[in-house]
């Protein structure tokens, strides 16, 4: 496997090596090293290798000049293995032209590209027009030697579909239960409701990467007018990102730092317990071609907690919506509205444990990495075949 990114930090590419692992596999993970997570262990299983072949920081990493470092690394990397590799499983377009040039050296090796996001798609969102242009045509120039195309959501593949003719297999991004329950007792938490709602401090929870994209300045704002109506509730922000410092600012600015809790990101299971212990979840996200794209892994997060939440209407998050009942967020994002919301949700104790109990049950039953985990291993059975 080949990752632009640190393994200890990449749930889905985690459960993945695992998976592979248990069904007799041997998995070496190229990837880089955070030097964050130095006392960070990630499995005992002997046949998941774990090879960080550079270090650098999460910011640097943006760059251009570590991607093609790395890129250099991974290549130089994969030319000394003995013995040579059977499949390069490569994550995401960042981790795709090494395993592409070693493919052309080695024609006999099978390549599996598994696309987490519309990178290029991602790139227009985020920078502009020209690195869209650019991705689009790296992606092009691969394609033409991926074996199998793995995707992360139904519409991302129906897109990719018209770029990468090759066998297609959509794998959710949804908990691996089993990996979880080591350090998390999903199955025995209670349905939220966790207390009466009477004189209670109400903890409002948004996670993940903090970016631009993701709605917080609007989460923010929402925040203002809940408090101008009732200053029992508690705001906690949990991740981290280039927006982070903004967001502070943001806070200082309205003075109602006293009502905000930044963490910064934690381990997953950290994240889990957190999330449940809080009493309502949000997930705000721009209209974005990406965005609208792609599953947010935040959907399935809360719903295995139980939590009840309040979701942006995604064409790629409404299936998910709408069969737990979540509420639902309308663009244009509008804080009035998202507050309001979130006020009704904190007085309908019933309307919480409804989107609680649903939630759990059918991640239980089934958007959970059991179920999909079986695609994984086909997709491996047709790539060798």
């Amino acid at each position: 496997m080949i990752l632009y990114k640190n393994f200890i930090s990449d749930t889905r590419v985690q459960r993945e090596a695992i998976s592979l692992a248990q069904n007799g596999y041997e998995i070496e993970v190229i990837n880089c090293k955070d030097p964050k997570d130095n006392n960070r262990v990630i499995n005992n299983d002997k046949r998941i290798k774990n090879s960080e072949i550079m270090e650098v920081q999460p910011k640097k990493r943006e760059t251009v000049k570590s991607l093609l470092k790395f890129w250099f690394l991974a290549f130089h990397y994969l030319i000394k293995e003995t013995p040579p590799p059977d499949v390069i499983h490569a994550h995401d377009l960042t981790g795709l032209p090494p395993a592409v040039l070693y493919k052309i050296l080695f024609p006999k090796v099978k390549l599996i590209y598994d696309s987490h996001e519309l990178f290029p798609e991602a790139a227009k969102d985020k920078l502009n027009k020209f690195y869209w242009l650019c991705f689009l045509f790296l992606e092009f120039i691969c394609s033409k030697f991926i074996t199998i195309l793995i995707g992360a959501s139904p519409l991302q593949l129906k897109i990719l579909k018209r770029r990468i003719k090759k066998p297609q297999f959509c794998i959710l991004n949804v908990p691996d239960l089993d990996f979880i329950k080591k350090d998390f007792d999903y199955e025995n938490l209670k349905f939220h409701p966790l207390s009466p709602n009477k004189e209670k401090l109400f903890k409002i929870i948004y996670s993940g990467g903090v970016y631009t994209h993701r709605g917080y300045d609007e989460f923010i704002l929402s925040a203002v007018r809940i408090l101008e109506r009732n200053h029992n509730f508690e705001f906690w922000i949990v991740g981290g990102g280039n927006y982070l410092n903004n967001i502070k600012e943001m806070v200082k600015k309205h003075k109602i730092s006293n009502h905000f809790i930044f963490t910064g990101a934690v381990p997953y299971c950290e994240l889990l317990k957190l999330t449940y212990n809080c009493d309502i979840a949000v997930g705000l996200y721009e209209d974005t071609a990406n965005n609208n794209i792609m599953i947010s892994n935040k959907i399935f997060e809360y719903m295995l907690v139980g939590i009840p939440f309040l979701f942006t209407n995604l064409k790629s998050s409404q299936r998910y919506i709408k069969m737990v009942k979540a509420i639902e967020i309308d663009f244009p994002l509008d804080p009035e509205k998202i507050g309001e919301k979130i006020l009704y949700l904190a007085n309908n104790e019933k309307t919480q444990y409804e989107i609680s109990k649903r939630s759990k049950s059918i991640i239980m039953e089934k958007l959970n990495w059991k179920n999909e985990s079986v695609k994984l291993i086909e997709a491996y059975l047709e790539a060798l075949k």
